[in-house]
């Protein structure tokens, strides 16, 4: 592997710093994307279409959306998931479970096609759905300034990442993508970053990971990355960010990248 000729940068937090870097892998939903309205309208079409389908009756719209992890009385994504936090799978499952207990029959396949049917119609609609985590767009400049090579890895496909980041106006910060379809292993496994770091030719002890998740630490410590930072502007709290890694912020705003020369 050629590793990248990036200058070493730092990220500041907080109250604490990260030295040595080379580059930096994002998670996209809930840490480039915010992830409330974007998957709250498409879990909405998902249960509208789960309704058609087996002919079930509009009472069950609310338990059917709370099943893929949506509350809508406070109109945001549950922070127990399963939506945002949990593979594409398993949100098909949960969601399955929820008709078993209602006595409606399904098969993985029918519920699949339905998912990639809604998510096909989603598409040409879905730019009033899309916004960008406040900040992001001021730590990816300095992430620029600083040298650091970016990727991001995502339990999204590569086409439709590119899409959203091109549309949320930061797609031109990332030479890498790394998506559902680019490798089957799941993020927790660690293979898609290492995928990530052999495509942007970085060190694993040279690059963080950035995400609102459980499964963004379990990803950088598998892949061998240096430290998984954490930021409180998804579906978990940073109390609890806390209990898988050091590094946490409450919002991008408190996150900058400073070369040597910058901090002195």
């Amino acid at each position: 592997m050629l590793y990248c000729n990036s200058f070493m940068f730092s990220i500041f937090g907080p109250e604490w710093v990260i030295q040595n870097l080379e580059a930096v892998i994002f998670d996209k939903d809930g840490t480039i994307a915010d992830i409330h309205p974007y998957w709250g309208e498409i879990i909405r079409r998902r249960a509208k279409a789960v309704i058609a389908h087996y002919r079930l009756s509009d009472s069950l719209f609310t338990p059917l959306c709370a099943s893929m992890g949506l509350s809508l009385a406070d109109n945001r994504l549950l922070p127990q998931g399963p939506v945002g936090l949990a593979s594409r799978d398993e949100v098909m499952q949960a969601l399955r479970n929820c008709l078993t207990a209602l006595g409606v029959t399904t098969s993985a396949d029918t519920i699949a096609t339905l998912f990639t049917q809604v998510h096909q119609a989603f598409l040409p609609e879905m730019d009033p759905y899309l916004q960008l985590i406040p900040g992001t767009g001021e730590f990816f400049a300095s992430l620029r300034r600083a040298g650091a090579k970016m990727a991001v890895v995502t339990s999204d496909t590569e086409v439709n990442t590119r899409q959203v980041l091109h549309k949320l106006g930061v797609g031109e910060y990332f030479t890498v993508i790394v998506g559902r379809d680019t490798t089957p292993e799941p993020k927790v496994s660690g293979v898609p970053a290492r995928r990530a770091l052999s495509e942007l030719g970085c060190r694993e002890d040279r690059t963080v990971c950035v995400g609102d998740a459980p499964m963004d630490f379990f990803m950088a410590k598998q892949s061998g990355c240096l430290a998984g930072i954490g930021v409180a502007t998804g579906q978990v709290q940073a109390d609890e960010l806390n209990k898988y890694t050091p590094y946490v912020a409450l919002s991008m705003n408190d996150l900058k990248a400073k070369t040597l020369a910058d901090v002195n």
